[in-house]
């Protein structure tokens, strides 16, 4: 390849999807098998990075680090990793550009890549003080991993600050902090204030509560539970749109629900229980049985895109314990415990598959994100009623907004109980005083 056309194009970033079908390149590479089976047998899962470099050679450390375990890059959420693949794909572009190698740079490679990241002159796509927290926390993970295997410094350096009188080191920082960084930028929103935005956005009301002549939406019970679970589990995006639809509990009966988040899909890894609003598991459950899903699933079936996915599973019995019995795609019988089950290994709609005449099998896709977060969250806002940004009204709401709206509403649900609380205490005082009082 030319020197100038690899200056030009950098390093390249693609992701391993074992959802496609890839061609041969046996013609090409005489003794290399299947691409996706050899990158299996490297350790590589659906979504692992894999760079190439400009001159058209792949990295094999680069790359290795994505399948390594810690301080390599697996074990990380898979938005995660996306993020970081992102970041190292422009620290290794910007080294590129100014005539450096990876396994060389330094401090002041750092310091220049700092200084054009947030410059909005020498860089059209500058970022934030806040978001340059990811590149380097990008890169002084790839290095802390690539020390192990090469003689490689660690750009990203700690600096020893603030020593107390008895000598002890009281503060460690990393150079290349940039300053100015707002570490949160949290937007309340009010029960009723969400309640206008649903109706507005996602169920095409006008401000006056009316049904507006001009709504054209088709999936607004799907968005309105995703939205509704938002605000009434207090579960980030992520973590509510990884529950597979057998963990939604059924709507009768209790007005709230206790459910369960499983260690793969939980932030830092640790499952917990939630709680559940009644009106979150009406909708959701109203949405799986008698709403839109069901015509979405059949006009799936007739399109036959069920029959073009990779590793599907038949769920054959949900048991107690959160354990399902499957048929994985090479017809094993297994066991499978859900809180094992992170987003590359289950299908959010699990009784979303075909069900087969005459059985009870359902076909499942190995996946617990039917649409990605990502994904829903996109689709929620292009189908938000333009009627929430117009008519003056400037739309700011959005899934991020109502996910932290869970904590105003615990908020006053707390403060309501607290005063309750209170005036029980003064009621059971006043009793005890009435109580001493008597003969």
């Amino acid at each position: 390849m030319d020197s100038g056309l690899a200056a030009q194009q950098g390093w390249t970033l693609n992701f391993y999807d074992f959802q496609r079908r890839w061609a041969s390149v046996e013609s090409l590479v005489s003794g290399v098998d299947d691409v996706l089976t050899r990158a299996r047998r490297n350790g590589a899962v659906d979504g692992t990075p894999f760079f190439i470099d400009p001159w058209g050679r792949a990295d094999p450390l680069v790359n290795a680090y994505w399948r390594a375990p810690r301080p390599g890059a697996m074990g990380l959420k898979i938005d995660t990793v996306r993020r970081y693949a992102y970041s190292l794909k422009v620290w290794l572009d910007f080294l590129h550009a100014v005539g450096a190698r990876w396994d060389t740079a330094a401090r002041d490679e750092l310091a220049m890549f700092k200084q054009w990241r947030l410059s909005a002159e020498e860089n059209p796509d500058a970022i934030s003080p806040s978001a340059f927290h990811v590149d380097r926390a990008a890169i002084r993970r790839f290095y802390e991993w690539a020390a192990h295997h090469r003689p490689v410094d660690n750009p990203v350096r700690v600096r020893l600050i603030d020593r107390g009188l008895d000598g002890v080191t009281a503060k460690e920082v990393l150079e290349g902090t940039p300053s100015a960084v707002r570490r949160a930028d949290v937007k309340w929103m009010t029960p009723e204030a969400f309640r206008l935005w649903r109706n507005l956005g996602l169920r095409g009301f006008t401000m006056d509560g009316l049904p507006a002549d001009t709504w054209q939406g088709r999936t607004e019970d799907r968005d309105t539970a995703f939205a509704e679970g938002l605000f009434g589990t207090g579960l980030r995006m992520g973590e509510w749109s990884s529950q597979l639809t057998i963990e939604i509990p059924a709507s009768h009966g209790a007005g709230l629900f206790r459910g369960q988040l499983s260690a793969a899909c939980a932030k830092g890894a640790v499952g917990r229980r939630f709680w559940m609003r009644r009106r979150v598991a009406q909708l959701v459950r109203y949405y799986i049985d008698d709403g839109s899903r069901a015509a979405a699933i059949a006009r799936a079936q007739v399109a036959g895109r069920y029959e073009h996915v990779q590793g599907r599973w038949l769920l054959r019995q949900v048991r107690r314990g959160g354990v399902i019995e499957v048929v994985d795609d090479l017809g094993r019988l297994r066991d499978v415990h859900l809180d094992a089950m992170g987003p590359p290994a289950s299908d959010e709609a699990v009784s979303g598959g075909r069900r087969r005449p005459g059985t009870g099998v359902v076909v499942v896709e190995r996946r617990r994100y039917a649409a990605t977060e990502e994904g829903l969250v996109q689709d929620v806002r292009s189908r938000q009623y333009p009627g929430c940004a117009g008519d003056g009204h400037r739309e700011w709401a959005g899934p991020i907004v109502v996910s932290t709206a869970y904590a105003a509403a615990f908020f006053r649900v707390a403060l309501v109980l607290h005063c309750d609380l209170r005036c029980l205490a003064s009621d059971q005082r006043a009793d005890d005083k009435g109580a001493a009082r008597l003969p």
